[in-house]
């Protein structure tokens, strides 16, 4: 073979190389979101966490059952004053899409507030979960079974699918 063409085929070896790498690359991020089966995914969390504005403690567990469409929040809130609150509601989810690997779009249908529900107004404090509005959840991947999620882009956390 004569030199320029050694090196026109280097290059083009090269070059597929790359472009390969490229494409495997892509297909990893992508296969992190690829798993989650929106008739099957069920993700529990627990938090332990303080809203500083408002000065307010919250404990408690959040659920996300697309299955069932819902989102299930169950927490006992401190205020400042030490007095003691009980957030217990499911909001369920209705026109859940997927509009990008990872990113859920859904509408609010109902919020089921339950009788031992004594927190009134949180949720339109926080803007979470709006019924009149687009609602928004996106979802990683970090481990086997354990996602990182974010609400609206305003709650952040991570859960344990089951």
């Amino acid at each position: 073979m004569h030199f320029h063409k050694r090196t026109l085929l280097s290059v083009a070896t090269l070059g597929m190389l790359a472009v390969s790498v490229v494409l495997m690359v892509v297909w990893v991020r992508n296969s992190n979101h690829s798993s989650i089966n929106t008739n099957e995914f069920l993700c529990t969390t627990r938090t332990v966490t303080t809203i500083q504005p408002k000065d307010i403690h919250a404990d408690g567990s959040l659920v996300l059952d697309f299955k069932m469409k819902r989102i299930t929040l169950q927490y006992e809130i401190k205020t400042k004053d030490n007095g003691v609150k009980i957030l217990y509601r499911d909001v369920y989810m209705k026109n859940l899409h997927r509009t990008a690997p990872g990113v859920y779009t859904f509408e609010v249908s109902q919020v089921k507030v339950f009788a031992t529900d004594t927190a009134g107004d949180l949720l339109s404090y926080l803007r979470v979960l709006n019924p009149e509005a687009a609602n928004e959840i996106r979802i990683s991947k970090v481990g086997e079974k354990t996602f990182f999620y974010s609400l609206n882009r305003q709650l952040y956390n991570v859960c344990t699918a089951q």
